[in-house]
């Protein structure tokens, strides 16, 4: 296995069948996009088909892997500090909801929490001249 992959091994109960899932987590991924559109993606999931555990599982998903990718780069401590960070944004989403009406309060929550993971996580991992020499070879 690659240096910069992860397995995680799910292991059913004592049985020989296991589940493996690789996450190909690479130091210099950016997570602050992912975590932002996580909500912004969840909530219009939600809203198109009236699921919101349709919704809960798209911002699920994105938040699992920026959770994998922070414990494999930055350590538990920032892990859980952007996760408590990321949950708490979403409940928040939902209280300034009422003010402000859902899709703003739905994009302030994204922007804070996409602001948060950048400078506690990705600034320090993310190199910005590599970035944007990878987006202008693929356009």
């Amino acid at each position: 296995m690659a240096e910069n992959t992860r397995a995680l091994v799910l292991s059913g109960g004592g049985t020989d069948a296991e589940l493996r899932i690789i996450l190909d987590v690479r130091p210099g991924f950016a997570t602050a996009p992912l975590a932002a559109a996580g909500l912004i993606v969840g909530y219009a999931v939600a809203v198109a088909t009236g699921s919101r555990p349709l919704g809960g599982l798209v911002l699920g998903a994105c938040g699992l892997v920026c959770i994998a990718t922070w414990l494999r780069r930055d350590g538990r401590r920032t892990a859980t500090l952007l996760t408590i960070a990321g949950l708490a944004a979403f409940a928040l989403s939902h209280v300034i909801g009422l003010i402000i009406g859902p899709w703003p309060a739905v994009l302030l929550a994204a922007a804070g929490t996409g602001v948060l993971t950048w400078r506690v996580s990705d600034s320090r991992h993310v190199n910005l001249k590599r970035l944007a020499a990878a987006i202008r070879a693929g356009s």
